[in-house]
């Protein structure tokens, strides 16, 4: 299968889901603002804030022991990642992973936080015969929020299909449905889109690939 880049939708529901706040404690803590931090591909996903460190603390910060961004803590000994500058994590192991998110200032101080790191992906077998029913896995989406599946060829919708709503902070659901779920189709390639819309908008599409499906 080849992914389809889909930015706008992309970085439209990591914005959305980065909304959330997280708790301050006392001493030097750091924490993500939401409990599942998506992965995708060039979009920068992971909000974080820190409290308890020194005035004007330089801070560097890591996930899974890499290298994610810096800041500097403000008067009050806290931080927090602007709405518009948020951090890229690094990409899970398989789809699902708890890592390590760390803080760490000039002085040597470390804090940490377990975090979830989730991938923006459906996952589906690479073959399949065309009416067999498969699992569609899907990951990363908005949690409680229906999601879509379109199926469009040459610039058309063919079909669409209701997947269920994701649940859980990291958004994940499984559905079962043929390979190609429409009733008529001929031999070709397909995009297969992903949206939380019921209305097909191009820049609503969260997710996407190209499949393509032969007769023999």
């Amino acid at each position: 299968m080849t992914l389809l880049t889909r930015m706008r939708g992309a970085l439209a529901l990591a914005a959305v889901i980065a909304a959330g706040s997280a708790t301050v404690a006392d001493a030097a803590a750091v924490a993500p603002t939401t409990p599942c931090v998506r992965y995708i591909p060039g979009v920068p996903s992971l909000g974080l804030t820190a409290a308890g460190w020194a005035p004007g603390a330089a801070l560097s910060f890591k996930v899974a022991g890499r290298s994610v961004g810096s800041g500097t803590a403000d008067a009050s000994g806290a931080f927090a990642t602007p709405a518009l500058a948020l951090f890229s994590p690094p990409p899970p192991k398989g789809n699902v992973q708890s890592v390590k998110l760390t803080a760490t200032d000039g002085a040597g101080t470390t804090a940490s936080h377990t975090i979830k790191l989730v991938r923006l992906t459906v996952d589906v077998p690479a073959r399949a015969g065309v009416r067999q029913r498969v699992s569609y896995r899907a990951f990363g989406f908005l949690p409680g929020k229906r999601l879509y599946l379109f199926i469009r060829r040459n610039g058309k919708t063919k079909g669409r299909f209701v997947l269920g709503r994701p649940k859980g902070a990291c958004g994940r659901l499984t559905k079962t449905l043929p390979y190609m779920p429409l009733k008529r189709w001929s031999a070709g390639s397909y995009e297969y889109l992903y949206l939380h819309s019921r209305k097909y908008r191009a820049k609503q599409v969260i997710y996407g690939y190209d499949l393509k499906i032969s007769r023999g």
